[in-house]
């Protein structure tokens, strides 16, 4: 539910709501109030509850809290982010075989953060790019009161070139890296990185990368992740200019690790980062979904180096 230009001044709010068939439910109920002026500031501020499941890391979880953003713009394309998040955290085992690492994490958590999104993105469309480049940088101070404590960075980069006629080359290149800030608090398992999956390593399950404990995903502070993307339309271009131009053939190369990476120690950083590296490659067909998301169907090969 959205009731726009509340008080004719471009204000908003939006009300979402889902049951699932496990009787959880999720809700956000979110207030947006843009600002006069060349820096073209936007406040948020939201209230949420979540629930989440995580088979492959045997646990759920269950978080309600409070969100404030303040978005605006240093130049025309440079945007930045700054957020307060806090929140209450209920994690719980999944199953019975969930593991023994895993289940003394169990309990409640209170997080209270700081949060940094910087952002360029000059690319020309968001779902099937031809040209431009996105880079986003998050910088994240956890400790501002409750029991959770870190200093975490992420940053991503995508880049697109236009070799042909409608024939994209895209790269893309993640990472991220995580430390404690105090004995005294905790970094727990919704924090860690994890690796694996459609939207990182394909032909690798949902978290299937990394440290494990009897088949449970434990996760880690530090990974990298690195892409590369071929974009052409479908072969003899059936439904040009049509529904045929929702699709794209799309051949790619992924590759990562992750791990508890000590940057401290520089010699030995390069060797721990291509250490166990993974890979794959295939090819599938990718759907454009509206201006909002694009779905794949692919055939893939996946490779363990040690």
């Amino acid at each position: 539910m959205r009731a726009p230009n509340l008080f004719g001044r471009g204000e908003r709010v939006q009300i979402e709501y889902s049951h699932g068939s496990k009787k959880t439910s999720n809700f956000n109920i979110g207030f947006i109030k843009p600002f006069r002026g060349r820096h073209r500031s936007t406040l948020t501020t939201s209230i949420f509850q979540a629930n989440s499941e995580w088979p492959t890391s045997g646990y759920k979880q269950l978080e309600r809290g409070l969100l404030l953003d303040l978005g605006f713009y240093s130049a025309p394309l440079l945007k930045h982010n700054i957020q307060w998040e806090a929140n209450i955290r209920d994690l719980s085992v999944l199953s019975k075989t969930t593991s023994f690492a895993v289940r003394e994490q169990a309990g409640l958590s209170l997080k209270s953060s700081l949060r940094h999104v910087l952002s360029v993105d000059l690319r020309d469309d968001v779902i099937f790019p031809t040209s431009g480049s996105l880079f986003q940088l998050t910088s994240e101070v956890a400790g501002v009161g409750g029991d959770v404590g870190y200093l975490r960075n992420d940053f991503f980069l995508q880049s697109n070139y236009s070799i042909w006629e409608d024939v994209v080359l895209q790269g893309c290149l993640a990472g991220g890296h995580m430390s404690s800030i105090s004995n005294d608090m905790k970094i727990g398992m919704s924090d860690m990185y994890y690796l694996g999956g459609p939207l990182s390593i394909r032909g690798f399950d949902m978290r299937g990368v990394g440290p494990h404990s009897e088949r449970d995903a434990l996760g880690a502070m530090s990974y990298w992740s690195a892409g590369l993307h071929l974009f052409t339309p479908l072969p003899f271009r059936p439904g040009k200019g049509g529904f045929g131009e929702l699709f794209r053939t799309h051949l790619f190369v992924n590759a990562g690790n992750i791990g508890n990476f000590q940057l401290a120690k520089s010699e030995d950083l390069l060797e721990r980062l291509k250490n166990n590296v993974r890979l794959s490659y295939g090819l599938g067909i990718a759907l454009r979904l509206g201006n909002m998301a694009r779905a794949r169907s692919e055939l893939l090969l996946s490779v363990y180096f040690r």
